[in-house]
């Protein structure tokens, strides 16, 4: 498995919910986030229609309008593949996208004010007092993993070619464990904490997430790319 050291998808975390669930299908539509399935998520995340409606309110920044879309649809090709901002899809986002981007900030960054924030609100949806020591104790060695990479990340700066070209090759071969690990810890968080931890993901870290994807003729950098969402959850068996 190959990732770029140099790609990277910018995201803020929040600490205030802003949490709406809009849903493809009707049935979802009083279902809440942490409650889809990986095949709900598939599906409302690669509808044709649902994906031109967000690139569409991306493009204008405004709520969209029957005038709006019959006016794009003959107007300038798009600036975006697809966008997904979590304070209006938190649900299309899988558990693994935002574990991730929680356990930089509470254990790579080590931001305390983050980890006391979010407490608060671990306490609002049920967790325990010593969550953070639990998550710790579970997810240790994917922890290690994040660390190791931050450390290349920072190792980047000033590097020579032939330094940066190590440092990449190094990242290629963790990658692929590192998923497995984040799975791994993903798996273990939720048998610790049960509901509770996948309510916190989705309504006070999923807020602060967005991805963006721009147009591209290379296949291996689609947005619609199910089996790479699908397996990155399980693992990257």
């Amino acid at each position: 498995m190959k990732v770029s050291l140099f790609t990277a998808v910018a995201v803020v975390t929040l600490l205030t919910p802003r949490f709406i669930n809009a849903a493809t299908r009707p049935e979802l539509a009083s279902k809440p986030a942490w409650q889809w399935t990986s095949a709900d998520r598939i599906a409302a995340r690669f509808d044709r229609t649902k994906i031109r409606e967000r690139v569409l309110r991306a493009e204008s920044a405004q709520p969209l309008s029957s005038q709006t879309l019959s006016h794009a649809s003959n107007g300038v090709a798009p600036h975006f593949a697809d966008v997904i901002d979590g304070r209006e899809h938190p649900e299309l986002f899988f558990p693994h996208e935002l574990f991730e981007p929680m356990m930089k900030f509470a254990f790579v960054l080590d931001d305390p004010d983050y980890r006391a924030s979010l407490s608060t609100h671990a306490a609002e949806v049920g967790l325990p007092a010593d969550f953070w020591i639990r998550l710790s104790v579970v997810s240790a060695p994917y922890i290690d993993d994040l660390r190791q990479q931050h450390e290349r990340v920072v190792r980047l700066q000033g590097a020579s070619r032939e330094e940066i070209q190590r440092l990449q090759a190094a990242e290629n071969a963790a990658a692929a464990s590192r998923c497995a690990d984040r799975s791994a810890a993903l798996r273990a968080a939720r048998k610790e904490f049960g509901s509770a931890f996948l309510r916190l993901l989705y309504t006070y870290i999923a807020p602060g997430q967005s991805i963006t994807y721009a147009p591209s003729d290379d296949p291996t950098t689609s947005a619609d790319d199910t089996e790479r969402l699908v397996a990155a959850e399980e693992g990257c068996k």
